[in-house]
């Protein structure tokens, strides 16, 4: 093959290599998907590492060719009229591992990873943030339901996609790629979908043994975390820049941060203001009330993981009365109301159908 300096011979295959050697290639390329040609550059396709599993499970042989097993209609784009934009929203969307770009005689360009479509964004923010996210799995999505009799909450379809793919994605478009998502319920479907799935990111799934609340099982892998984690749910999709979070977290020292969302509630009756003597202070007819939600998105600093008990369960609302009463400061941060999407509910799920 001609020597083209574009693109890295570690992301290309032939169709007569072997699967043994095409799974050594994905994983010392770091890339989960690969460029199938042919001896003229032309490309035939593409082969992810959940084709080989797919074929080694149906009882495939790791000295066989990859010739009959890879994808013969990957996404592509022409040199001509590509556009990078266009190019991001499909990756985001499909969650693709690679996206070849080549000519009308369909010769292989250029690929673009994952890296190549999102650094011009990353630019304008600054650095990416380099920190762990934290999606919380294990429960059993109770106010889902039937959906969660089926499946697990976090691979229940939202349009095209599991919402796990969601709010994997709404991070990864902001640079983050470290995730750790604790599993417990129907956690061998939740297993099987990771494993079949190719991906851009690194996934570390911990299973709790017992359901151990919206954050007790943090403690059972805390070496393997950044100094500062994002924690999240999995049942709320955030459009938000996690950046902008981050940095107020740092600069304010705050040991936990909550992200915040502002909801305004129009009391439908007079509302009375009494002493505790029963005497009335003020009366004030059907007042606007303006209240602060939960979003279900915190920013932690590792120090706090200490004052979680080990196998015990412990929700974040613990957490946070625990770092009040050992001093450590508690933030808050607000996003708009349109910056997130709740989906934990059967009402909120259809709703967020028509804006996902």
């Amino acid at each position: 093959m001609k020597k083209n300096k574009k693109i890295n011979k570690l992301l290309v295959v032939k169709p007569n290599y072997k699967i043994y050697s095409v799974y050594k290639q994905i994983k010392k390329s770091g890339f989960r998907t690969l460029a199938v040609i042919n001896q003229n550059e032309k490309l035939l396709g593409t082969i992810s590492d959940g084709d080989i599993r797919s074929f080694l499970l149906r009882g495939g042989k790791t000295n066989s060719s990859i010739k009959n097993i890879f994808n013969k209609k990957p996404k592509v784009y022409f040199n001509n009229n590509y556009n990078l934009n266009n190019i991001r929203k499909q990756v985001i969307k499909y969650q693709y591992g690679i996206v070849p770009l080549i000519d009308k005689k369909r010769k292989l360009i250029k690929i673009f990873t994952w890296d190549d479509v999102f650094k011009n964004n990353l630019k304008k923010k600054n650095s990416p943030l380099n920190i762990d996210i934290v999606i919380m799995a294990g429960g059993e999505g109770t106010r889902l339901k039937p959906y969660t009799n089926v499946l697990p909450k976090p691979l229940v379809p939202l349009k095209e996609r599991p919402v796990i793919d969601h709010i994997i994605s709404s991070f990864a478009q902001n640079g983050l790629k470290r995730f750790h998502i604790t599993i417990n319920y129907k956690s061998k479907i939740i297993k099987s979908y990771f494993q079949e799935r190719s991906q851009n990111y690194k996934i570390n799934l911990h299973e709790e043994k017992n359901p151990l609340g919206t954050v007790g099982s943090v403690r059972s892998f805390e070496k393997n975390l950044s100094n500062n984690f994002i924690l999240t749910n999995c049942d709320t999709v955030f459009k938000t820049d996690f950046r902008n979070i981050y940095d107020f977290h740092i600069k304010n020292k705050f040991m936990l941060t909550l992200v915040v969302s502002p909801e305004d509630f129009n009391f439908p009756y007079g509302s009375c203001k009494i002493d505790k003597n029963k005497n009335l202070i003020s009366i004030e007819e059907k007042p606007k009330l303006k209240l602060f939600a939960n979003t279900g998105l915190y920013i932690l600093n590792k120090k706090i993981v200490k004052l979680i008990p080990k196998n015990r369960y412990y929700n974040i609302t613990d957490l946070i009365s625990s770092c009040k009463k050992n001093n450590f400061k508690v933030g808050t941060f607000e996003i708009k109301n349109k910056e997130w999407l709740d989906i934990g509910h059967i009402k909120d799920f259809n709703n967020a159908l028509d804006e996902i």
